[in-house]
């Protein structure tokens, strides 16, 4: 005798046109899981709200502390919490954002706290007021609620700074008063001051006869004195030719003070 083998599958029964009663029966009980769906999503609703009021007041008080956690994210990861960080944030600032613009809190447990969160930056921004954004979460489904609270185009300005690079500024226009120039000709400011130039310098009776400055110096020219009374001499003459001077030259000192 053999044995067949059995699938852990159930074969589907062929589709099959129902009775009226069948149709009926069918009927009142996916009505029946509709009403416990959504009970279920109001019960959901109104216990998220009752937790982000409890972990706002939990983390006005710094309450992990009290309960011997050095840190918030210690507390976060016990296992009867098991929230991260983000979650913990999120639950908060919604609560708060609302509680301080003083919405009705058992309205509010009535609302997807997800929504909520959706239209919260409108109205910040004052682009709609808070009873019509919570009416809009209420009423809207999420695909209408997009569609309707989408953020607005950022400005180039804005595009430019968050790229971390900034437009330059436009010029700013002159007033009068403030231009350096103001009233002064076209010549003026084109033509170039005139530069007086200071007359030559007469060479050094030492730098035309080619003589030596220090006593070690060797002379540069050939021919010139060989002796400081040479030097001294030719000095005196020069200086009386050029009408420099009256009287002769009569030592080093002399020389070098009419230099």
């Amino acid at each position: 005798m053999q044995h067949q083998s059995v699938s852990s599958h159930p074969v589907p029964h062929p589709a099959r046109e129902l009775s009226p009663e069948e149709h009926a029966e069918r009927v009142e009980a996916c009505r029946a899981l509709d009403q416990q769906v959504k009970a279920g999503l109001r019960a959901g609703r109104e216990a998220l709200w009752r937790l982000a009021k409890a972990l706002h007041e939990f983390d006005e008080e710094n309450g992990w502390t009290a309960l011997g956690f050095a840190k918030k994210d210690d507390w976060l990861a016990h296992p009867d919490v098991d929230l991260s960080y983000d979650q913990f944030q999120r639950l908060v600032r919604v609560y708060r954002e609302t509680a301080r613009r003083q919405a009705d809190f058992v309205a509010l447990q009535t609302t997807d706290l997800s929504k909520v969160d959706l239209v919260l930056p409108a109205v910040k921004e004052q682009r709609v007021s808070l009873d019509d954004a919570l009416e809009h979460a209420r009423t809207l489904s999420w695909r209408e609620l997009r569609a309707e609270y989408k953020p607005p185009k950022p400005k180039p300005k804005q595009i430019a700074a968050a790229a971390g690079t900034v437009a330059p500024a436009p010029p700013r226009p002159t007033t009068l008063g403030t231009d350096p120039l103001a009233g002064r000709s076209k010549d003026a400011t084109e033509r170039p001051a005139a530069v007086t130039e200071a007359p030559p310098l007469e060479p050094s009776p030492f730098v035309a006869s080619g003589l030596p400055r220090t006593a070690t110096e060797p002379t540069t020219g050939g021919g010139g004195p060989q002796t400081v009374d040479e030097a001294l001499a030719l000095a005196d003459r020069t200086l009386q030719r050029s009408g420099d001077g009256p009287e002769p030259v009569k030592s080093r000192e002399t020389l070098g003070r009419r230099i």
